[in-house]
């Protein structure tokens, strides 16, 4: 399956990439090279869609070792009405998408 890489910022100056791991309206699962701390507030932006940054809370992060992404954060969205309307489009599309190839495998 295609991995959707993204860039987060967050604090002044900093950023960090990584892929999603799993997507929903309410919220998010990234894997990332490093750790950020629980309750930072971060922007996020999905490299292959032209979805507006969206802004979310870090509330989870766990350890996945040895992995070069060695870290699992949980991101919570912070809700904007425009543009969970334009990320529910997003899934939407990505779940057709993965029928789709699913089907092609059978």
């Amino acid at each position: 399956m295609e991995k959707f890489y993204l860039e987060i910022k967050y604090g002044k100056d900093n950023t960090a990439k990584g892929y999603i791991l799993d997507l929903s309206r309410g919220g998010m699962a990234m894997a990332c090279p490093r750790i950020i701390n629980h309750n930072t507030i971060v922007e996020i932006k999905i490299r292959k869609n032209n979805l507006a940054p969206l802004k979310g809370k870090i509330v989870s992060v766990v350890s996945r070792q040895s992995k070069t992404y060695g870290y699992r954060l949980g991101i919570k969205f912070i809700p904007v009405i425009r543009k969970k309307e334009k990320l529910a489009e997003f899934i939407r599309g990505e779940a057709e998408n993965r029928k789709k190839v699913r089907l092609n495998l059978l």
